[in-house]
């Protein structure tokens, strides 16, 4: 599944971030395929988790962003000598993102994982092995930087992300409540709320009343509303 058609069409008039996105995203499936399932469709979302989960397999133990659409790592970026849409350049195959680390990516799969079993689906043993894995990578990974949702190229303590790793533990504490994954359920758990008190504690404004883009910063981010519907403010 993947996130564009298209690339290098510019994101402002000034050009610069022309970006490919004919890529297979974590996040952009996940979002896609959680509102197919919704929909009540089986075959689709059955067949997108399939490809999706050999990928990871495939190029582990590492969670990648995205991967190509033949399911094989990306390579770098090489730029086009044509003009572009409006002669806005550069055009590009690739996109710089490949090799950050975006641990809001986390949170998405455990997510879709959690909403694919609910809907009826079973986790083979692989599967299950390999997302109480990645629930116990969180584990280490959520206190580093990393490059947020918007890719962008100065790693911070970006309070989205944070959240995606709180959301990434709780979800495989909902697997694993619904017999789907097996874990150390008490550790995931201890740490989901050590985050979210360190995100309260790091990435709460009150003169803004509001979470910021980062810990310790003032600037705002809507990625932010993307957990008001993950319980991560009302989580007992």
């Amino acid at each position: 599944m993947a996130a564009a058609a298209t690339t290098s069409l510019p994101e402002s008039w000034r050009g610069g971030k022309n970006w490919d996105y004919r890529f297979g995203w974590i996040r952009d499936a996940a979002f896609t395929v959680e509102a197919l399932i919704r929909f009540g469709l089986r075959e689709e979302p059955h067949a997108a988790v399939a490809w999706l989960l050999r990928a990871i397999q495939r190029h582990g133990p590492r969670l990648h962003i995205f991967y190509a659409l033949d399911g094989s790592l990306p390579g770098g970026v090489q730029e086009r000598c044509v003009p572009g849409w409006r002669g806005i350049g550069p055009v590009v195959a690739g996109n710089r993102a490949n090799g950050q680390m975006q641990f809001g990516i986390f949170g998405d799969l455990m997510k879709l994982m959690r909403v694919y079993v609910q809907a009826g689906n079973l986790l083979d043993a692989g599967t299950a092995q390999l997302l109480r894995t990645l629930a116990d990578e969180v584990l280490g990974l959520w206190r580093q930087e990393d490059s947020g949702i918007w890719e962008l190229p100065q790693t911070r303590h970006y309070t989205s992300s944070k959240m995606g790793c709180w959301q990434a533990l709780i979800e495989a504490v909902r697997l694993h409540e619904m017999g789907a994954i097996d874990g150390p359920v008490a550790q995931w758990r201890a740490e989901a709320d050590t985050i979210r008190a360190w995100v309260r504690e790091h990435c709460w404004s009150p003169q803004q009343r509001s979470y910021t883009a980062w810990a310790g910063g003032t600037a705002l981010d809507a990625s932010v509303l993307l957990h008001a519907g993950s319980g991560f403010a009302t989580w007992r």
